[in-house]
Protein backbone atom coordinates (compact mmCIF):
# COMPACT_ATOMS: atom_id res chain seq x y z
CA UNK A 1 0.00 0.00 0.00
CA UNK A 2 1.23 3.39 -0.68
CA UNK A 3 0.35 6.92 1.21
CA UNK A 4 -1.19 9.43 -0.61
CA UNK A 5 -1.33 12.72 0.04
CA UNK A 6 -3.58 16.03 -0.30
CA UNK A 7 -2.34 19.40 -1.46
CA UNK A 8 -1.73 20.07 2.09
CA UNK A 9 1.09 17.07 2.58
CA UNK A 10 -1.25 15.54 5.30
CA UNK A 11 -2.10 11.58 4.56
CA UNK A 12 -5.78 11.21 1.99
CA UNK A 13 -5.31 7.85 2.04
CA UNK A 14 -3.10 4.43 1.16
CA UNK A 15 -4.19 2.52 -1.89
CA UNK A 16 -2.53 -0.33 -3.82
CA UNK A 17 -2.66 0.13 -7.55
CA UNK A 18 -2.18 -3.14 -8.68
CA UNK A 19 -5.55 -3.95 -7.31
CA UNK A 20 -7.15 -1.03 -7.54
CA UNK A 21 -7.83 -1.16 -3.20
CA UNK A 22 -8.25 2.63 -1.45
CA UNK A 23 -8.62 3.01 2.30
CA UNK A 24 -9.34 5.91 4.07
CA UNK A 25 -9.24 6.85 8.10
CA UNK A 26 -10.66 10.20 9.47
CA UNK A 27 -11.19 10.10 13.11
CA UNK A 28 -11.98 6.31 13.71
CA UNK A 29 -13.95 6.44 10.76
CA UNK A 30 -12.70 3.52 7.79
CA UNK A 31 -14.26 3.52 4.25
CA UNK A 32 -12.67 1.57 1.37
CA UNK A 33 -13.16 0.66 -2.22
CA UNK A 34 -11.40 -1.00 -5.08
CA UNK A 35 -11.32 1.00 -7.82
CA UNK A 36 -11.27 -0.18 -12.03
CA UNK A 37 -8.66 2.15 -14.00
CA UNK A 38 -10.24 5.23 -14.61
CA UNK A 39 -12.64 5.42 -11.63
CA UNK A 40 -12.21 8.17 -9.11
CA UNK A 41 -12.01 8.24 -5.43
CA UNK A 42 -13.34 11.52 -4.05
CA UNK A 43 -12.03 12.42 -0.64
CA UNK A 44 -13.81 15.50 1.25
CA UNK A 45 -11.82 16.44 4.33
CA UNK A 46 -11.06 19.68 6.47
CA UNK A 47 -11.82 21.50 3.60
CA UNK A 48 -9.62 20.37 0.73
CA UNK A 49 -11.34 17.78 -2.07
CA UNK A 50 -9.06 15.14 -3.15
CA UNK A 51 -9.33 12.74 -6.00
CA UNK A 52 -7.83 9.78 -6.01
CA UNK A 53 -7.10 8.59 -9.82
CA UNK A 54 -6.66 5.01 -10.65
CA UNK A 55 -4.77 5.97 -14.05
CA UNK A 56 -3.82 2.39 -14.63
CA UNK A 57 -2.53 -0.72 -12.88
CA UNK A 58 1.00 0.66 -11.64
CA UNK A 59 0.14 3.60 -10.17
CA UNK A 60 -2.82 6.35 -8.70
CA UNK A 61 -3.23 10.07 -9.74
CA UNK A 62 -3.80 12.44 -7.01
CA UNK A 63 -5.76 15.53 -7.82
CA UNK A 64 -6.16 17.94 -4.49
CA UNK A 65 -7.59 21.28 -4.23
CA UNK A 66 -8.82 23.30 -1.48
CA UNK A 67 -12.84 24.39 -1.32
CA UNK A 68 -13.88 27.46 -2.30
CA UNK A 69 -16.08 29.17 0.55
Amino acid sequence: MESLHDCEGRLACKGNPKTGYVESLYKGSKTSTTLAVGEVFTIECQGVVTNIIRTCTEYFTVESHKMVA
